[in-house]
């Protein structure tokens, strides 16, 4: 059976497609129409050497909607669909090659460093290899295809780097929050997520929805993070402000989105001179609590790691301190 096609009605000014027996309407734009019509047609129509690009990745992320977390979700639809936007909707997946990719990161992702073009990457090769175990593809048309290299930040931000960061912070929301991932460990999108009723008082921690963090193969694990007395002290203060919703929040009031506070940090690290990003007080709180003879194991506990063994391979940073490695090797040789 052949699938309904767009069609444009002069009446309406607009694209419309029959869908069982009644008109759709897509939109006013063709190209916004196309796309639309593929993300209707995705769970309808059979995937054949004809079937476009735009149609198995809107096909691809409608499966993901279902049955992965939202935060998954959204990093699949945001790179899926500007690679989608970027080729058109009309490239049919017979005929995709990896230079399409090139010119999209060259494109559409000029401006970007290379983890990010590299999870644009990692979001196609996972979208057409789902395909290909679904049955729906014979082969995957970018297994060949060669990712950027993602960049490894390792920064660590001393004692003075911060006092910098808080003098320049004076009087900004955004403090409470860098605080926080300061004085915990936690990542930056956890730390967003905190709501005063995440808030275990009695405990001194926080235990957030188990929606919000997941182990490996999907596994929803709860996620606890422990509390001292400063950052109990900016959770009290603001779960008395904001009882409801995220407790850290901009200057007008909103939540903090990935891509804003990505930016202000972008814009920090051109104001402060030295290397800044979200992540950065999270390698921070490792490598100051190895300094300071936590053992791995708990340190890898207090930051959310199931065991010791990605604070082993990730967190390097005591090599730059050769005052502990040399008072370590004097306790190892008595």
């Amino acid at each position: 059976m052949r699938c309904a096609q767009p069609y444009y009605k002069k009446s309406h000014k607009a694209w419309y497609v029959n869908l069982h027996g009644r008109p759709q309407r897509l939109a006013e734009d063709e190209e916004a129409a196309w796309t639309e019509y593929h993300r209707l047609m995705a769970g309808e129509a059979p995937v054949t050497p004809k079937t476009t690009v735009a149609a198995l990745l809107e096909r691809y992320l409608l499966w993901t909607q279902e049955n992965r977390e939202p935060g998954t979700f959204n990093f699949y639809a945001r790179h899926l669909r500007s690679f989608a936007k970027h080729i058109g909707a009309r490239l049919r997946v017979a005929d995709l090659k990896p230079h399409h990719v090139e010119r999209w990161l060259a494109v559409s992702y000029k401006k970007a460093g290379n983890t990010y073009k590299h999870g644009g990457c990692r979001s196609l090769t996972r979208a057409f290899n789902w395909a290909r175990k679904q049955g729906l593809i014979t082969v995957n048309p970018l297994a060949a295809m060669e990712k950027p290299t993602p960049e490894t930040r390792e920064a660590y931000l001393t004692a003075e780097q911060w006092e910098a960061v808080a003098a320049r912070l004076d009087g900004d929301p955004l403090l409470d929050l860098f605080q926080f991932m300061r004085e915990t460990g936690c990542r930056p999108h956890e730390a967003r997520h905190v709501e005063a009723r995440h808030w275990d008082r009695a405990g001194k921690r926080v235990v957030l929805n188990l929606a919000l963090t997941k182990g490996k193969k999907g596994k929803k694990l709860p996620r606890i993070i422990r509390l001292n007395e400063r950052a109990t002290e900016i959770v009290q203060r603001l779960t008395l402000k904001h009882p409801e919703g995220p407790l850290f929040r901009n200057s007008r009031g909103n939540p903090w989105g990935a891509v804003r506070l990505s930016n202000r940090c972008v814009e920090l690290r051109k104001q402060l001179g030295f290397e800044f990003f979200a992540y950065i007080f999270r390698h921070t709180f490792c490598t100051d609590a190895l300094l300071r003879g936590v053992d791995p194991v708990t340190v890898a506990l207090l930051m959310g790691h199931k065991d010791g063994t990605m604070v082993l391979k990730v967190y390097n940073h005591l090599i730059r301190h050769n005052d502990f490695l040399q008072e370590k090797l004097r306790q190892a040789t008595g």
